[in-house]
């Protein structure tokens, strides 16, 4: 399972997610014109292929005017994503206003993307504000018709798949389960009594949650970067989903539609966000090792960070199929005074984006998003932790080991560490300073350079693997062989990070 896991690791990471979205949201539209075609939809072929163009051609109006406007640059990518949300939320119909309504939505949605924007990120869903504004304006009512009996399966399955590669799948899952059960426990008894597989169906095949779940409550640049923060979001938008529905007689409303319970949603996570730009000013840029790239910066606004998160970078460059932004570890110490990031650099042709990174220069401006990531130490501090590292993914271990090192200095709790290098060349990134980190009683470090361990020499290099929590951390193969070796040997506990480039 593991090297399975892997595999998917590595077809999914070669596309941005918004890349993905626009692919599973491309099969899921033509799916439904086409049973609309053999006259299992509520509307014609014909209808179906006018309101896609219309909401195609009103969301790139929108979103382009905003970004003349504003003097940057849209996003084509995200542009389609929001586009193919309206056409699966508003029932097709050759009516004028009808489609004056999925007008109206297309334009808001891609005006929101600047207007409606803070520090590159969107404050709440493009296409459910759209849907909200022309349902508030009554030209047309959002259907979710993707949300249908007939499109349950493949929205199911391909919504699965966009919430794994966007390590979103708990808080997807949260969401529809609670959604779910609330729908459930809303239902008359009658209901239950006269057809219980009917009732047990309809929160499936009449709501749109697994439809939200993977394509709207899932998206990237609406979500808090710690996952406590998402499945509070989630848990949010659930009880906003279904208590009008339960407290119907009391607050004389049964139905909020989903659109506006996500945009309360977007709004809790907002207010995760930090209230100012993540600036910062290149100080330099050095080589960490072999095809390791490091860039030092100089915060030029207060940063908070653990050991072990990630900063999502804004790179001035020609956006590519993995988009503008770009996830790179942090390998400084919270409390250093420059922050470090690492990336790596393979001796082939090197992205665009990598390109714009080593082409920075001391003095230039860096602009981040966020920070985020989970992959953090226990809060105790007496847990005894074991870092498993294959290549680039060590990165992330050396921000432990050095803010490690820094609490042994000031006479701070100490973590008990144990660092496993596996690496296919002789001198692999940081080798020196970890051990010299070791050295000063950092951590221990357990190497296997330019040779494979196999799960017993693992057992015999850390005895006490088995109480120990595992963090795994490197590329997609490298991460799935390391976790099956790991299980092997007994570890009961492994937490993976998974590195797919920049």
């Amino acid at each position: 399972m593991s090297r399975i896991r892997g595999w998917i690791d590595g077809v999914l990471g070669r596309v941005t997610p918004t890349v993905l979205v626009v692919v599973a949201l491309g099969i899921l539209a033509a799916y439904g014109v086409l049973l609309a075609g053999l006259g299992r939809q509520p509307f014609t072929a014909l209808d179906a292929l006018v309101a896609l163009v219309v909401a195609l051609a009103s969301t790139l109006f929108g979103t382009y005017l905003a970004a003349t406007v504003a003097r940057l640059r849209a996003k084509l990518d995200s542009t389609l994503v929001t586009a193919l949300l309206l056409f699966l939320l508003f029932t097709p119909a050759l009516d004028a206003r009808e489609l004056t309504g999925l007008s109206l939505a297309g334009v808001t949605a891609g005006l929101s993307k600047f207007v409606l924007a803070w520090r590159g990120r969107h404050i709440v869903n493009p296409a459910a504000l759209g849907a909200t504004i022309a349902w508030l304006s009554t030209l047309a009512v959002p259907g979710w018709w993707a949300g249908s009996a007939v499109m349950i399966w493949p929205v199911a399955i391909l919504a699965a798949i966009v919430l794994y590669r966007t390590s979103t799948f708990l808080v997807g899952l949260v969401y529809v389960v609670i959604a779910v059960a609330g729908t459930w426990a809303s239902m008359p008894a009658g209901l239950w009594a006269a057809d219980a597989g009917l009732a047990f169906a309809l929160p499936f095949t009449s709501f749109p949650y697994v439809f939200l779940a993977g394509f709207m409550l899932s998206e990237p640049l609406t979500l808090p970067g710690r996952r406590w923060q998402r499945l509070l979001v989630a848990v949010t938008v659930a009880v906003c989903s279904f208590l009008p529905l339960l407290l119907g007689t009391v607050l004389d409303v049964n139905f909020l539609p989903p659109e506006v319970a996500l945009l309360i949603g977007n709004l809790v996570a907002w207010g995760f966000g930090a209230r100012h730009a993540l600036r910062f000013e290149v100080t330099g840029r050095n080589e960490a090792g072999s095809g390791v790239a490091e860039i030092e910066l100089r915060p030029l606004t207060p940063l908070r960070y653990e050991p072990g998160q990630a900063l999502e970078l804004a790179i001035p460059h020609r956006a590519d199929l993995r988009g503008q932004l770009r996830v790179l570890s942090l390998v400084s110490a919270p409390g250093d005074a420059s922050v470090r990031l690492a990336f790596g650099v393979p001796g082939s042709k090197v992205s665009s984006a990598k390109a714009a990174l080593l082409a920075l220069r001391p003095g230039d401006a860096a602009l981040a998003t966020r920070v985020l990531g989970d992959f953090v130490l226990p809060r105790d501090t007496a847990v005894p932790v074991l870092l498993v590292a294959g290549g680039i993914g060590v990165t992330p271990f050396v921000s432990m080991l050095r803010a490690n090192a820094a609490a042994a200095a000031s006479g701070r709790p100490v973590r008990d560490l144990v660092l496993v290098y596996r690496a296919s060349t002789a001198s692999p990134a940081y080798a020196d300073e970890l051990a010299a980190l070791a050295d000063a009683g950092a951590g221990r470090l357990v190497t296997f350079f330019e040779r494979r361990p196999d799960a017993a020499a693992l057992a015999d290099a850390v005895p006490d693997l088995a109480r120990r929590i595992a963090y795994v951390s490197g590329p997609p193969r490298m991460v799935a062989a390391l976790t099956a070796m790991l299980r092997r040997a007994g570890a009961r506990r492994v937490r993976r990070d998974v590195f797919s480039g920049a």
